[in-house]
């Protein structure tokens, strides 16, 4: 241990200190915090049958959407559904939101 009579020694201490520190955060970190399975099919707790759906036909029409020349339709159905689908989870999130507000108003 030092006792404050030399640089190098001082700095060796906390060299030695922060790898220590070091290690046992980097342990914890991996060791417990971050998942090593991936888990399937989890959702957010506002996500409902009507988004499914929506992702589901997003999903075909893009699928049978083909970038070629002159078919404007195909294309415009496709963005049609996108954009059902992505304000539908706007709403979705923002009506989860207020509920969670109105409920912790109600409590407080």
């Amino acid at each position: 241990m030092c006792n404050g009579s030399c640089e190098k020694c001082c700095v060796e201490a906390i060299d030695r200190y922060y790898n220590i520190v070091r290690t046992v955060l980097d342990n914890a970190i991996y060791n417990s915090c971050i998942p090593t399975k991936k888990i399937q099919n989890i959702k957010k707790h506002w996500w409902n049958d009507e988004l499914d759906d929506l992702h589901h036909q997003v999903i075909a029409a893009t699928t049978f959407w083909r970038p070629r020349s002159g078919v404007h339709v195909v294309n415009d159905n496709r963005l049609q559904w996108k954009y059902r689908y992505k304000l539908a989870i706007k709403q979705a999130e923002k009506n989860a939101y207020e509920i969670v507000n109105e409920e912790l108003f109600r409590v407080f």
